[in-house]
């Protein structure tokens, strides 16, 4: 899909009054999958306000969770407004103080709170986006593990820059800073639970097949935070071989 045809398509679209909710939802994940995300948060609004009464409700989270993501990804919105509405959308997707929140939603939120730190530099987004991956790892161990430890690497990286920053104000103060070696702890014990864990979801070392692309990934960032370059390295070599000859 080029961009003149998605936005062909989402115009054609979103110009009924109305509109059909599966089949703006088709399009969105046409969309979502092309990177097109303007238009799909568009398309995702249109699909939310039109969906009847009786839409399923858990078809009325997935699209706030896609609206959600496509907002935090699209880069023509102003940075602040993007992660605020980005997170005010997660909210209608689920309560994210609830216990049951799923683990791919806390991992979008960390990612959003994430993004607010990388803009302002304030230390307390990065203790925000660490409450949601921990919570978000914890979730992953007592279910499915269908996120493939991505918010234990998260968890485990937002640990090392929160005690990086902690131990650079000790060190400012002539002094050293203990919980800084508690964070780096922390941090080292998920890596090695991911590096432990994952490796079994894992095929063979020859085609890896798409599903098993990102947990690749993740088990390799995690043996770089160990300092495992070369294992990193290997793990890197197999999923790009995975992708090979594939236009995605």
């Amino acid at each position: 899909m080029t961009q003149r045809e998605a936005a062909r398509d989402t115009r054609q679209l979103l110009e009924t009054a109305g509109g059909d909710v599966f089949e703006l939802v088709i399009l969105a994940r046409r969309l979502v999958a092309e990177r097109f995300f303007g238009y799909a948060r568009e398309v995702l609004q249109r699909a939310r306000e039109v969906a009847p009464e009786d839409t399923p409700e858990e078809l009325r989270r997935w699209m706030a969770e896609q609206q959600a993501y496509c907002t935090f990804k699209d880069p023509d919105l102003p940075l602040g407004p993007r992660l605020d509405r980005a997170h005010e959308l997660l909210e209608t997707a689920t309560d994210l103080a609830a216990t049951s929140a799923a683990p791919a939603l806390l991992g979008l939120a960390g990612d959003v709170w994430m993004r607010k730190w990388e803009a302002d530099a304030q230390t307390r987004h990065l203790e925000r986006a660490l409450a949601y991956y921990r919570r978000g790892c914890a979730e992953d161990k007592r279910g499915s593990g269908a996120e493939w430890g991505y918010n234990g690497v998260k968890a485990a990286l937002v640990l090392d820059l929160i005690a990086s920053l902690e131990a650079t104000e000790a060190m400012d103060a002539g002094t050293t800073s203990d919980v800084a070696g508690i964070r780096r702890g922390e941090a080292e014990r998920i890596r090695l639970e991911v590096v432990l864990q994952l490796p079994a979801r894992v095929g063979a070392a020859g085609d890896v097949p798409d599903s098993e692309f990102w947990p690749l990934i993740t088990i390799a960032e995690a043996q770089f935070g160990l300092g495992h370059y070369d294992e990193a390295s290997a793990l890197l070599a197999r999923a790009r071989a995975g992708r090979e000859d594939r236009p995605w």
